[in-house]
């Protein structure tokens, strides 16, 4: 008994997380390996498994039973590692929501994600210290020196701005620890605070 062949050529919606699954080679007897979908992870849980349901109807609908073949959207995130849909809709939300910033936290912590508590804990982090992109960390800097109102301290103390070695102080700040520079390219640069 052989399966009919399907072919899914569902397009992928730019900026949307997605992957490509294919069924184990042992999970389904009689369909070809080679037949996989598209699958939108921003979409609920549930609706994934109607997806899996609608193109591989004699499948359990769980990533076990499937192989993670391809991904878009997910920055360089791995997300074929995980097979929890729960925690797979959680990440790709985030990355959805926050782009490249999310990735680059998520691969800088060494993520090890085991259930959604994880999940959720490491998106609440990401919320709490996630500072913004700016072109430099001097950039940065001189933001936070504006904003705390010690750029008006050093003006008043007769200091000229150019004096201040910016490059210095965001080297001091994450040597201690306290922030977390990531650079994305060349003029882009995602700030975190550590405490």
């Amino acid at each position: 008994m052989t399966a009919t062949t399907v072919i899914c050529t569902n397009a992928v919606e730019i900026d949307t997380p997605h992957i490509y699954i294919t069924p184990t080679l042992y999970s389904v007897v009689g369909v070809n390996s080679r037949v996989g979908i598209w699958i939108n992870t921003i979409s609920l849980p549930r609706h994934i498994k109607a997806q899996i349901n609608r193109i591989f109807p004699n499948c359990e609908p769980s990533l076990d039973q499937f192989l993670i073949k391809d991904t878009a959207n997910f920055h360089g995130f791995d997300i074929s590692k995980f097979k929890n849909l729960d925690c797979i809709n959680a990440l790709s939300t985030s990355i959805k929501e926050h782009g490249k910033a999310f990735t680059l936290y998520l691969n800088s912590e060494g993520v090890e994600i085991d259930s959604l508590h994880s999940v959720d804990e490491l998106i609440t982090n990401f919320e709490e210290h996630y500072q913004g992109c700016f072109d430099s960390i001097e950039d940065y800097v001189d933001y936070y020196y504006q904003e705390t109102g010690l750029l008006n301290s050093i003006k008043a103390a007769g200091l000229p701005r150019y004096y201040i070695d910016w490059v210095a102080i965001a080297r001091d700040w994450e040597c201690s620890g306290n922030y977390l520079f990531l650079k994305e390219s060349y003029d882009q640069i995602h700030v975190f605070t550590n405490y």
